[in-house]
């Protein structure tokens, strides 16, 4: 299990999006969907992402069987 997070100036809509995006064309399927979380599934694990609010957005990931994929949409993703 991995949980990380980053920080972003990018508005709540646009980060689901993109994570949702992201997540489906690894195949994972979306089974919550909210203005600041998300969750998915597939391939034996999950994937969370959770969204604080504050000055900058803070994005919370966490998974588990998807940690390089969680990694790589954390690297291209944040601010």
């Amino acid at each position: 299990m991995l949980r990380l997070s980053f920080r972003t100036s990018k508005k709540n809509q646009d980060i689901i999006r993109e994570a949702e995006g992201f997540f489906q064309n690894k195949g994972l399927e979306t089974k919550e969907k909210g203005d600041c979380c998300l969750q998915m599934e597939g391939g034996g694990g999950y994937v969370r992402v959770d969204i604080v609010e504050a000055k900058d957005r803070e994005v919370i990931l966490e998974t588990r069987e998807w940690e390089y994929q969680v990694k790589e949409f954390a690297e291209h993703h944040g601010k």
